[in-house]
């Protein structure tokens, strides 16, 4: 949103969104509000307040009136949900609540793929657990393989005849 909002013009918000809105997480994790009405008039000034195009019309398959819609995405839409969460009766305020957490552990998984490994800080990407992709996979690797020595030392022993807690008395 390139103005701020007067209360006035939250309210209205408010009230549109809370009737005709929906308040969603996109496929990319990314918080998003949709709006569809066949009132091109009220999505124009929607969409003049917070700085969006309309689309459409969209026919109606069924002989209906056409459709328009306007669409906000990413810390534009975060950031109006903010604003409009006081306002909001109970069943929307839960769905922007859950919609504003999703995009609070997107902005974190984020951070964490910038981050630098520190095995290799100037060269590799971070992956997991500190490290970039090959030295986690050769630590997992040889994590494996001292788990399957392990296993190897404890069905040694059953062959033997002695139980597996009793390995100090093998020698």
């Amino acid at each position: 949103m390139t103005h701020k909002l007067t209360r006035i013009q939250l309210g209205w918000i408010a009230g549109f969104l809370e009737g005709e809105g929906c308040f969603l997480t996109s496929p990319t994790g990314s918080p998003g509000i949709k709006v569809l009405s066949t009132d091109r008039d009220v999505l124009v000034k929607y969409g003049g307040w917070v700085d969006r195009p309309v689309r459409g019309p969209y026919g109606d398959n069924r002989g209906g009136k056409d459709r328009w819609e306007v669409n906000l995405y990413g810390q534009p839409a975060a950031d109006l949900m903010a604003l409009l969460l006081p306002y909001m009766g109970e069943r929307r305020s839960a769905k922007i609540r859950v919609v504003l957490d999703a995009a609070s552990i997107r902005q974190l998984k984020q951070g964490i793929r910038e981050m630098q490994a520190t095995c290799h800080p100037k060269q590799k990407r971070y992956y997991k657990d500190g490290h970039c992709r090959n030295c986690y996979e050769k630590w997992r690797r040889a994590r494996v393989a001292k788990r399957m020595e392990t296993v190897a030392a404890l069905k040694e022993q059953e062959d033997n005849g002695l139980p597996p807690h009793t390995k100090s008395l093998q020698t």
